[in-house]
């Protein structure tokens, strides 16, 4: 859902921070011990062009902990020759900002939010 953070439950920061983020660190996981065993290896993380950008609290911060990821671990992996890339598309044309696409009801509606919603 894209909707102001006081209009999303923690439930559902939770529920897409463990899409975008918890689901690639488990997979990151999953390929580090190949990786360091052959003293190479390349990730190429997803994160958005969302995570420079102003825009719903929860998605862009979902986004910008991909990069925060993806950069600090870097660091991390350097010395066993393993590269981490962060990639940040910007908007594509899909129907990820078609009303029939997303989630409307909020979970919390704030009236003071009607007129920038």
């Amino acid at each position: 859902m894209i909707a102001n953070f006081e209009e999303t439950s923690e439930e559902n920061i939770r529920e897409l921070f463990e899409t975008n983020l918890f689901g690639m660190i488990r997979l990151t996981r999953a390929v580090l011990p190949y990786m360091r065993e052959k003293k190479k290896g390349h990730i190429f993380n997803v994160s958005s062009a969302a995570s420079y950008s102003q825009g719903p609290v929860a998605y862009h911060t979902s986004k910008f902990a991909v990069r925060g990821f993806s950069t600090f671990l870097s660091f991390e992996l350097a010395p066993f020759n393993i590269k981490v890339t962060d990639v940040a598309p910007g908007l594509f044309r899909t129907s990820f900002y078609n009303k029939n696409s997303m989630k409307q009801n909020l979970d919390n509606r704030i009236k003071d939010y009607d007129s920038a919603r």
